[in-house]
């Protein structure tokens, strides 16, 4: 699990902007990569970021019961969009029970871009669901393993990673926070 509705949304934790995101694709395939049940919270596949709430729109009562110390979860709690029409973005005809950012709109492409990158790397995952899973030795700042024919590759914060000779199946690039699955011979 990588996020719910109690945390902060994934791309944010991650450093917001371009670089969270990348992050949190790239801990996308590390979760999808690896055995057992993986959960994809709603609005993850959009690789949504926390939402910015001004103080007189919350609605969570741990923002209340601390006196606004704590800004509590609806930052993440916010609708998730579905199209480019502010301003509920397809999500409801009626009111949604916090605001959604007018920056949505803007986004649309990017947000299908990442939820076909989600919908490809759950189709892999089911072709390799089954298959032994066996770590690889792997540089410094990188984590690499096995699943079967498929080499899951997470570049932590190695300047640069050679990926192993293969068909590369996603990939999020080859430098820092970047993961790739590669279908390749079993070591």
């Amino acid at each position: 699990v990588l996020e719910n509705h109690d945390v902060t949304r994934l791309p944010t934790r991650y450093g917001g902007g371009a670089a969270g995101r990348r992050r949190a694709l790239a801990a996308a395939l590390l979760l999808l990569g690896l055995p057992g049940a993986a959960f994809v919270y709603a609005g993850q596949e959009l690789a949504l970021e926390e939402v910015e709430l001004a103080d007189e729109l919350r609605q969570d009562p741990i923002f209340f019961r601390t006196a606004g110390e704590r800004l509590g979860r609806d930052g993440c709690r916010v609708p998730v969009p579905w199209n480019d029409e502010p301003p509920t973005y397809g999500f409801t005809t009626g009111e949604p029970w916090l605001p959604m950012p007018a920056a949505w709109a803007e986004t649309t492409a990017e947000r299908d871009e990442t939820r076909a990158f989600y919908g490809r790397a759950l189709e892999l995952r089911r072709a390799f669901d089954d298959a032994p899973f066996a770590w690889r030795e792997s540089p410094e700042g990188s984590l690499v393993f096995d699943r079967g024919d498929v080499v899951c590759v997470v570049n932590v914060d190695a300047p640069t990673l050679a990926l192993p000779e293969g068909e590369v199946l996603l990939s999020t690039g080859t430098g820092p926070d970047s993961a790739a699955w590669i279908r390749a011979p079993r070591l």
